[in-house]
């Protein structure tokens, strides 16, 4: 009799348990297949934003489906490039949305004129804009075998002594990240010169007087505009003040890095978490354009990110990054540090 009523008990908690496996399916399909395109489309656009990833898009759909969502989900290329002229630290206007995002940017930690670290969060997600006051203590570092094999931000941090870190450049993925996608200048120099990976994108970079330069030249013209440090990435978010043409879900949910600079020179730094249900998903680079904007982004672009978005404050790990290393952390070729 007591065998019996436990086989009973378990044929229940086995009916329960199919009945509401069965209902989560038959919902996700919904949702992925049924009538909502904003969710099949963000499904398709977060999975083949990275190459690890682009199977979970290729389960459901068929290449022939993924490139028509892709085609109407996407970033038009900009020709315009950053005017220096409406850059200067003598700007007074209220920049930011309204005045409560300007006393957040404006109003300075207590001993601390350096720099000031932001909490982001929104519905979908978590993350930190740290407000740079003096952009020409920002430097871009390399890997010390670059080409080879790349290193964590922490190391880096510790490594260059860095009150800021973040990650820069997007590189090819071999699992030793020493390769960076497109041209990076550091000190006035070409330091490397490759096509790996993504599309290399637009020169991401800072100039003598401390001011992000967004321009689609080449390396060799970069060094004679004066620009210090570079990397190519994309895509540009906010070019003179006008946002790029965004359309759709593209990039999906991700974890991001951005940066930006305001017509007072103060500069930003941008780090969204995400792929942690229940904590943060990430944003779209919409959602990243509309951030940049509320605090009075006038340039703004959008730097490595997924698994490799990572945040350093005074040399310690400072967001949580998604890498299946202990950490999460992700080895990288180079990284924006503020000293």
């Amino acid at each position: 009799m007591l065998k019996d009523r436990k086989k009973e008990k378990r044929n229940k908690v086995s009916l329960f348990s199919f009945i509401v496996f069965d209902t989560l399916a038959i919902m996700f399909m919904l949702l992925i297949y049924g009538p909502v395109d904003i969710i099949r489309d963000t499904w398709v656009t977060t999975a083949m934003e990275t190459r690890s990833h682009q199977f979970l898009a290729r389960i459901f759909f068929s290449e022939n489906m993924i490139n028509k969502i892709l085609s109407k989900n996407y970033v038009s290329v900009t020709d315009e490039e950053t005017d220096k002229s409406e850059i200067n630290n003598k700007n007074k206007e209220i920049l930011a949305e309204n005045e409560t995002y300007e006393r957040q940017i404006l109003n300075k930690d207590k001993g601390n004129d350096l720099y000031k670290i932001l909490n982001i969060k929104g519905t979908n997600y978590r993350g930190w804009l740290v407000v740079v006051y003096k952009p020409k203590n920002i430097q871009l570092v390399t890997s010390s075998t670059l080409g080879k094999r790349g290193q964590l931000l922490t190391e880096l941090s510790r490594e260059y002594n860095a009150k800021i870190g973040i990650n820069a450049s997007g590189f090819l993925d071999d699992g030793v990240a020493g390769r960076p996608s497109g041209f990076v200048i550091v000190n006035h120099k070409i330091v490397c010169d490759t096509k790996y990976g993504l599309a290399n994108g637009g020169m991401i970079g800072i100039d003598d007087d401390g001011i992000l330069i967004l321009s689609n030249i080449s390396a060799e013209k970069a060094i004679k505009r004066d620009i210090k440090y570079a990397v190519q990435f994309s895509p540009y978010l906010i070019v003179n003040g006008k946002k790029t043409n965004i359309v759709g879900t593209a990039g999906g949910l991700n974890p991001r890095t951005g940066i930006a600079q305001r017509k007072d020179k103060i500069m930003m730094f941008l780090i969204i978490d995400g792929r942690r249900p229940g904590y943060s998903m990430g944003v779209t680079y919409n959602e990243m354009t509309k951030i940049f904007k509320r605090y009075g982004a006038y340039n703004a672009a959008n730097l490595d990110g997924g698994s490799t978005t990572t945040l350093t404050v005074n040399k310690k790990l400072y967001n949580r990054p998604t890498s299946h290393s202990k950490t999460g952390e992700k080895k990288i070729p180079d990284a924006f540090i503020l000293k």
